[in-house]
């Protein structure tokens, strides 16, 4: 990556959407969908200054996305983070911490790329709703970590797209698979904003590699 420094990580948030998002729109650049491993520039506008989610950042809505270039697949293990603690030590934070936790962090964060130092693995299955409305398909990645089994709830549409998990679920019942060898995937774990006192443990992306 010459000519690029690469610093701590932060969160883009939209000023104008109802939870920060960015509109799909921003991140169509030369009618080409953003992707990892993209390198691009944006305006940003200040921090938010949030103990909870300290990485959050305004963007301003009116700059237009840049793509400056990018960088090969190979260089995932270089991105990457180690796993710290994954945000608790104990099997009662194995999907979420109080409210509070990240401020009383050595380094508060609620943001990180990383790679599985073990085999891990991705379950999909089907879980009923606590509200009575019926059951829903569940995907997880579960990593073991220190003795504990971390769970994040997947939210990468792309990846759950590309193995047509829900489909598979609803039709066997379960979805499995495992990540074996280091330097293969790389996992952009976070933690959501305050909810029900909680904040709970999710995998925004995971990138795989040939």
């Amino acid at each position: 990556m010459s000519g690029y420094h690469v610093g701590r990580w932060i969160r883009p948030i939209h000023p104008g959407t109802k939870e920060g998002e960015i509109p799909s729109e921003m991140t169509l650049i030369d009618d080409q969908w953003l992707a990892p491993f993209d390198v691009i520039e944006i305006g940003l506008d200040k921090p938010l200054r949030n103990p909870h989610h300290p990485e959050d950042w305004l963007i301003d809505p009116n700059s237009m996305w840049r793509r400056a270039s990018y960088v090969s697949k190979g260089y995932l293990p270089k991105l990457c983070d180690g796993l710290g603690d994954l945000w608790g030590k104990s099997s009662a934070a194995s999907r979420r911490v109080p409210v509070g936790y990240v401020p009383q962090m050595t380094v508060p964060s609620t943001l990180r790329l990383a790679a599985p130092t073990a085999p891990c693995v991705v379950r999909g299955f089907i879980e009923d709703r606590m509200d009575g409305r019926g059951p829903r398909v569940r995907v997880r990645l579960e990593i073991s970590h220190d003795g504990v089994i971390h769970a994040f709830d997947v939210k990468d549409l792309a990846f759950l797209a590309h193995h047509a998990i829900e489909e598979q679920v609803l039709q066997y019942g379960h979805f499995q698979r495992r990540f074996v060898e280091p330097g293969k995937v790389g996992f952009c774990l976070s933690l959501t904003p305050p909810y029900n006192e909680h904040q709970y443990k999710i995998a925004a992306a995971i990138i795989e590699t040939p």
